[in-house]
């Protein structure tokens, strides 16, 4: 699930998630959103941008590892900024990887072969939520 406010954001991850093979793709621009569509999905894997209106990524992540359901969900932050107090913190609540904006195909693959093992065999089929479209 691709979690980010900004639409061209989410756009051009789920085709990069297309692209390495992913074959059911959420994507919700509201955090509050993404946690009702990731409990109900049961979605594996969490890209999530830090700087989001309504919620930031931080209280994303905290929601996430604090709901019984999706607490153990493969959890990705990306972001604009790099410094290391933003990583430190991303780690701390939780998250598996950390990935600066903009990145590139092969760098979101080894975020995701990090976090989830190596990607073979996957076959592609999108599917969105209302917010995500």
């Amino acid at each position: 699930m691709i979690v980010d406010d900004q639409h061209a954001m989410r756009t051009l991850t789920r085709r990069s998630l297309q692209h390495l093979g992913f074959n059911e793709i959420y994507d919700v621009a509201d955090p509050v959103e993404a946690l009702e569509v990731a409990r109900d999905k049961r979605v594996h894997l969490i890209i999530s941008d830090y700087n989001m209106s309504n919620m930031n990524g931080f209280e994303f992540l905290k929601a996430v590892r604090s709901d019984p359901v999706i607490s153990k969900v493969a959890f990705i932050m990306l972001s604009g900024m790099s410094d290391r107090e933003t990583v430190e913190k991303a780690a701390a609540l939780g998250a598996n990887s950390f990935m600066l904006k903009p990145f590139t195909l092969d760098g979101l693959q080894e975020r995701i072969e990090h976090v989830l093992g190596k990607l073979t065999g996957l076959r592609l089929r999108t599917k969105g939520t209302g917010a995500g479209q």
